[in-house]
């Protein structure tokens, strides 16, 4: 048979090789430290103190508030659509027309109001102004109209406020 050989070298090579593998292996160990501090640092940042430990529970958490977000956004948006109702029936839209009742005397100071709201439903009030004596008139108004009969000016100061809602 023939001899074998066993790889040699000299002891101070084997020493050298075995110290540069620590060096590298102590340098790998570092970096994975300050890996794992940045990890940790950015774990910290997401929990932002919320008293869990687990990624679990910081979802369940979120997702239990996300929860309450939707829930408070439908009561929300029912109160919203609930004001919109009201105030689409509020009598909102006003409009005065002012005019001089009788043409030979006075000046201005008869008036016709208009109160309406989204729907045209309201009331016109009117008032006659002579150097003697006033009168006041109050109509009902229903889709922009009255049972009652309307002088022009009643029919121009309701025209006015069914403008001012659009």
């Amino acid at each position: 048979m023939g001899e074998v050989r066993v790889f040699e070298l000299p002891l101070e090579a084997w020493v050298s090789g075995f110290v540069l593998i620590t060096l590298l292996m102590l340098i790998l160990y570092i970096i994975a430290l300050v890996k794992i501090g940045r990890l940790r640092r950015r774990l910290n940042a997401f929990l932002n103190g919320s008293n869990v430990t687990g990624l679990e529970a910081v979802i369940g958490n979120l997702h239990a508030k996300t929860d309450k977000l939707e829930s408070f956004s439908r009561n929300t948006e029912i109160a919203i659509k609930e004001i919109q109702k009201k105030t689409a029936a509020m009598k909102g839209n006003v409009a005065v027309i002012r005019y001089n009742a009788f043409a030979e005397r006075g000046s201005d100071l008869s008036f016709s109001v208009a109160i309406i709201d989204d729907d045209s439903n309201g009331v016109v009030i009117s008032s006659i102004h002579s150097r003697d004596e006033s009168f006041v008139y109050g109509k009902p108004v229903n889709n922009g109209s009255s049972s009652y009969t309307l002088t022009p000016e009643e029919k121009d100061a309701i025209q006015l406020a069914i403008q001012k809602k659009n």
